[in-house]
């Protein structure tokens, strides 16, 4: 958990993104600003998946990587990702990463302390005293962040919610949001499976989880 929040705390402090994006600009300026954005190895976003990102930019929702889908590469599926990089969130983040770095301190403090304790029996004596209220400050702060990731990603839900009320998908086919505190990801439920697949059937799925992206790219559209 450490780890997920020292990455968020320098995406959101430092700016460390792929899309960074004004959703107020029309759609002409956006496809403009579109072009201008690579990844960490110089590369434009991919044809395939360019008119995803500009229309959910357009709807307000931010994204941060794409990918059109490569066989041999990844999960072999179109995907885009979402970081929720409000100042509230960022407040947030830092800090549960200024508790972390307490609790650090915390448990070094209690070591030079009681060197004859081992670590089991200085969490038995001392948890609840010095411990427990940062884990609940901590359990506090995660659902607040939880909140503020909903309230980003309600729209979307509500678009694939509308989405699929009238198409019919396979189940492996359906798009989806995946993530938990960190990124989130908008793609194809059976995407992870594609590991599991001949390179005839990775194909095959591939295409199916494309077409299932552009339906929706399509469908959003509306909503503009």
């Amino acid at each position: 958990m450490k780890k997920i929040y020292v990455l968020l705390f320098l995406i959101l402090q430092m700016g460390l993104s792929f899309s960074t994006l004004a959703t107020s600009l029309d759609e002409e300026s956006l496809r403009k600003e579109v072009e201008t954005w690579t990844d960490g190895l110089g590369l434009p976003i991919d044809e395939g998946i360019k008119e995803t990102v500009i229309v959910l930019n357009l709807l307000g929702l931010k994204t941060y990587q794409s990918c059109e889908g490569h066989l041999g590469e990844g999960d072999s599926a179109p995907w885009v990702t979402f970081v929720v990089d409000t100042p509230e969130k960022g407040k947030l983040i830092a800090d549960s990463y200024a508790l972390m770095e307490r609790e650090k301190e915390v448990q070094s403090a209690l070591a030079a302390k009681y060197p004859e304790l081992t670590y089991w029996e200085r969490m038995e004596r001392f948890e609840d005293d010095f411990l427990v209220p940062l884990w609940d400050e901590q359990h506090r702060i995660r659902e607040e962040i939880e909140k503020v990731d909903g309230q980003f990603l309600h729209p979307l839900h509500l678009y694939l919610e509308e989405f699929y009320e009238k198409r019919q998908s396979s189940y492996d086919q359906r798009l989806m949001i995946e993530g938990s505190y960190e990124i989130y990801s908008l793609m194809s439920v059976g995407a992870t499976r594609q590991i599991l697949r001949t390179e005839e059937q990775k194909e095959q799925k591939l295409l199916d989880y494309q077409e299932e992206m552009r339906a929706f790219t399509e469908f959003l559209r509306t909503k503009i």
